[in-house]
């Protein structure tokens, strides 16, 4: 990935920084408002724990090899299109999700999830950092931090809370109120300024690449061991913390099951706030600061 200096994007507005951490949140809180349903769909479908492995495991699969596509396509063709696009597509997830009979419907589910949150990671943090308040600096890169963990602790929370009372209209009531928060979000970035011009290269973009800059690559080996292990922590409480505490536990509560999420994600989010002034934290060393050509 080629580096160049440039004085940072003042384009933005606070409405572009608002509706694009509105939108990181809506986004990874679609990702976890599913946990507590699992052992519900288990039930009602009937699949095994590895089966809910798999239906956990190609969100991520169809993340990565969007990521490695189209991760860099905001900055050709503008972040408004990308963004507005991705959201539209955990939209359509959700209505899937609600609809979901089967295995296969599961699957598709997230898989679908998947492509649009890989659209949407590189755009979104993109858009969050260009409209960064000129008042506030450092604030994008702590936010960007903090909000998407915290979505991940609302989304559980909210679904097993609605999925206590509710029973089976619980199921339109997430999944159809996230899919119209993500469309609607869709809709408010085009209220916001395009902070990313066009730029050639759009085809060239599309060609997967995977790199580490030499300067980075003894932290990223040091780092490696710890990110494999928080990021796998994190998958095995999404995928089967909710049954692992109906079985293991006793807990029927669905509540209990969402909190199980809930409690790492609150967890690792005040972690990410409090470090925030820490070695690598968010407050920027210089006025003028290095800017990748295209975001990874």
């Amino acid at each position: 990935m080629t580096v160049i200096e440039l004085e940072r994007p003042r384009a933005g507005t606070t409405t572009g920084f608002v509706v694009a951490l509105a939108a990181v949140a809506a986004m990874m809180a679609g990702a976890s408002a599913p946990s507590p349903f699992y052992p519900v769909l288990q039930a009602r479908i009937g699949f095994s724990a590895g089966t809910m492995t798999i239906i956990f495991a190609v969100y991520a699969v169809a993340l990565l090899l969007t990521l490695l596509v189209a991760g860099s396509l905001s900055d050709h063709i503008g972040r408004r299109p990308v963004i507005s696009a991705g959201l539209m597509i955990p939209a359509a997830s959700m209505i899937i999700f609600w609809q979901a009979g089967n295995v296969e419907a599961l699957i598709g589910a997230r898989i679908v999830q998947g492509i649009g949150a890989g659209l949407l990671l590189a755009s979104l943090t993109a858009a969050v950092v260009d409209n960064e308040p000129p008042g506030r600096p450092g604030s994008a890169a702590v936010l960007n931090t903090v909000v998407p963990i915290a979505g991940l602790a609302v989304g559980a929370l909210l679904a097993g809370v609605v999925l206590d009372p509710a029973g089976r209209v619980a199921f339109a009531t997430v999944f159809v109120t996230g899919a119209v928060t993500c469309a609607a979000l869709g809709l408010l970035i085009w209220r916001a300024p395009e902070t990313s011009p066009r730029v050639e290269g759009l085809l060239g973009s599309l060609r997967p690449k995977v790199g580490v800059p030499a300067p980075a690559r003894t932290a990223f080996v040091r780092a490696l061991p710890a990110l494999i292990a928080t990021r796998a922590t994190g998958g095995l409480y999404l995928s089967l913390g909710a049954s692992l505490v109906t079985r293991e536990l006793g807990g029927t509560s669905h509540v209990s099951q969402g909190l199980v999420v809930t409690a790492l994600a609150v967890g690792g989010s005040t972690a990410c706030f409090v470090a925030r002034t820490g070695p690598g934290g968010g407050r920027p060393s210089t006025a003028r600061r290095r800017w990748p050509a295209a975001w990874p």
